[in-house]
């Protein structure tokens, strides 16, 4: 090919956008990443009445779970090996979003 991609190569572009709420940006710690299972998340400021959305390389969206708190456990144990990223979102805004290594 002109463009050096072999026939099969598929060419995926990401951008991520942080929105502030509140004039903060929500920050997130996940450990252990790469994990095998769960994940602990730890935020910046505490989330309320929000979600964490758990979403393939790809953006499609695998599962939705509610979360309130500053810190709080996550299983990704029924996922398939592969990189995730995970989508912290409060008020329909997406306030953060953080790959995790699923082995």
């Amino acid at each position: 090919d002109e463009d050096n991609l072999s026939d099969w190569s598929e060419a995926v572009e990401f951008t991520y956008i942080a929105t502030s709420i509140n004039n903060y940006a929500l920050t997130a710690n996940v450990f252990p990443n790469p994990t095998t299972g769960n994940v602990t998340i730890v935020l910046s400021h505490p989330m309320v009445n929000a979600n964490v959305q758990v979403c393939d390389i790809y953006g499609r969206q695998i599962s939705t779970h509610q979360v309130e708190g500053l810190q709080f456990e996550l299983n990704l144990g029924n996922l398939a090996p592969g990189v995730y990223m995970l989508r912290f979102i409060e008020a329909n805004a997406v306030l953060n979003t953080v790959k995790v290594v699923k082995r």
